[in-house]
């Protein structure tokens, strides 16, 4: 049809009601009030003394509801902040050193930031298909990917003398 003729022409495909870009929000406050941080997130880490989820139980909790993956850090003093019903006695270095005592608490408020908002490459490849060469080392954080393909041609004009 007209589409597959046309030239010069770019396709936006969204998941979402607004036809302008979506601006990501850096913060996100996971209210766990009566339930468990273990009945959505399975662990935590700790990475360069920034504690991040590492695996999550079950989707549709509320740190994943507001978009945190594991790519997240947990900000420590406005989680103390928006949480004053915390276990008493819960320090940050006691949250550095093993996060997941988070897990048992109940009736807190967990607060993500994303330490990145702006895309980053996580994967380049080139060449034939291949399933080891095309496999991407880490697990995609996110609900979403874009992706770009790029050749930079052979210089025929004509597809017969194309290789």
């Amino acid at each position: 049809g007209p589409l597959l003729a046309a030239a010069d022409l770019a396709l936006t495909f969204r998941n979402s009601a607004s036809s302008s870009q979506v601006r990501l929000l850096p913060e996100v406050f996971a209210d766990y009030r009566g339930q468990r941080v273990a009945s959505e997130i399975k662990l935590f880490k700790t990475e360069a003394r920034k504690v991040k989820a590492e695996a999550f139980l079950k989707k549709g909790g509320p740190a994943q509801a507001g978009g945190v993956r594991t790519d997240w850090v947990l900000d420590i003093h406005k989680t103390f902040e928006h949480s004053p019903g915390m276990t008493s006695g819960v320090t940050e270095e006691a949250l550095i050193e093993n996060p997941n005592i988070l897990l048992a608490m109940s009736d807190v408020t967990l607060v993500f930031k994303q330490q990145n908002p702006n895309k980053t490459q996580k994967f380049m490849c080139s060449g034939p298909a291949d399933p080891e060469r095309w496999k991407c080392a880490e697990e995609l954080p996110g609900g979403s990917a874009d992706f770009a393909f790029q050749t930079d041609g052979d210089g025929a004009d004509e597809p017969s003398k194309r290789r």
